[in-house]
């Protein structure tokens, strides 16, 4: 039976290598305490302008982890290459802590806390000058607790594969003078 290859390894190493330090420096430079919604505004028919939401924070963490999620594929065909260095240790360590923050995000926001998330901005001035504001709601309570969950569960899925990842760094299990790959042991086939 073929050995079935890690599909990054199909790519090129150097371009894998290139999208896990692009990856993992941009990780680095997140701090997950400090996101907040992104808002655009549009013109609007009457010539007034309006603000909409282009980002929600829950939009971003779900994008963190699907990330990391990828990358850790990306950093399994590394480790098949080169073995354990500290290269493969750093990145495990930046996707770790950066799960690990989001983890903390939660955990200092229960459930039962959680209230509609509203933005107000300035929309223009009113004929007497003074400020017109708007408030809207960027995020219902419950729309944040079911992203909530989503993003709790992928990242529950995703922390056994970087526990999985940070095994097979320790030590690779030796089968007479076969060695078994690493991407059979982080997916628990051998």
């Amino acid at each position: 039976m073929a050995k079935k290859k890690n599909i990054y390894t199909r790519i090129g190493y150097d371009q894998v290598r290139a999208e896990l330090d692009s990856t993992a420096d941009w990780l680095s430079l997140q701090v997950i305490e400090d996101l907040f919604d992104d808002i655009e505004y549009k013109v609007t028919q009457t010539g007034g302008i309006a603000p909409l939401i282009s980002d929600r924070i829950e939009d971003k963490l779900k994008g963190i982890v699907n990330v990391i999620h990828i990358q850790i594929g990306m950093l399994t065909a590394i480790l098949e290459k080169d073995g354990l260095t500290s290269y493969v240790e750093e990145k495990t360590e930046i996707f770790r802590n950066t799960l690990e923050q989001i983890q903390q995000y939660y955990q200092k926001r229960p459930v039962s806390s959680i209230e509609s998330r509203k933005i107000t901005k300035v929309s223009g001035k009113t004929k007497t000058g003074a400020s017109r504001e708007i408030t809207f709601v960027v995020a219902t309570k419950y729309q944040q607790i079911a992203n909530r969950n989503i993003i709790n569960d992928k990242v529950l899925k995703t922390l056994p594969l970087l526990e999985k990842l940070e095994e097979a760094t320790e030590a690779l299990d030796v089968k007479g003078d076969y060695e078994v790959p690493i991407s059979l042991q982080i997916r628990g086939l051998a």
